[in-house]
């Protein structure tokens, strides 16, 4: 569940947790403090560096047993943005099954 650029607050937060409460494995990233780690006034993050980010989470969650199928990526905002981009690369198309919007913006900015 990828939060909007604002962090780890509301709707991700709340949806992270129901979706929890029901048995589901949920994976928080907080976009706020991944687009900060990542970008300044003389680079930003590519696609591909997100699209690879995201493959090595996902190895990394597999080994230790925490990436069961069906495996959906999920955001809100600026993270729904972040979840296409990740599942469009196809080195991802293998474990990626959906992807689930929640106030996808027109524009998503990598910045």
């Amino acid at each position: 569940m990828g939060s909007g650029d604002v962090g780890w607050v509301g709707l991700a937060v709340t949806r992270a947790q129901e979706l929890s409460g029901e048995g589901w494995v949920v994976i928080g990233v907080n976009m706020r403090q991944y687009l900060s780690a990542f970008t300044d006034k003389a680079s930003h993050l590519t696609a591909e560096d997100i699209q690879r980010d995201y493959g090595a989470m996902a190895t990394y969650l597999r080994g230790r047993g925490l990436l069961p199928e069906p495996v959906i990526l999920s955001g809100v905002s600026e993270g729904a943005g972040i979840g296409v981009v990740a599942a469009a690369s196809p080195a991802n198309h293998a474990w990626v099954a959906g992807v689930i919007t929640m106030g996808l913006p027109q524009l998503s900015e990598i910045a």
